[in-house]
């Protein structure tokens, strides 16, 4: 399931300039690395800490709901 990148509660600069540059869903987000993000205009420093932040709390949000797409755990140690 593709959810909306307004489901990060982002600022609206932030929701702005990734819409503007075409990223509408969380995966599509995921697809991006951090100097990738950096590139696109309005996307600042801040603006990575907020997305970085965002995401981290989308993932433990939905490991702790039971709800595992297969993304949640890749980034970690696989026990």
């Amino acid at each position: 399931m593709d959810e909306h990148i307004s489901v990060l509660q982002l600022s609206a600069r932030t929701q702005k300039a990734l819409a503007e540059y075409g990223i509408q869903t969380i995966e599509e987000l995921r697809l991006f690395t951090p100097q990738e993000l950096w590139q696109i205009p309005g996307v600042g420093r801040r603006s990575l800490m907020q997305i970085e932040a965002a995401l981290l709390d989308y993932e433990l949000s939905r490991e702790r709901d039971g709800v595992d797409g297969g993304t949640a755990k890749a980034h970690g140690p696989q026990l």
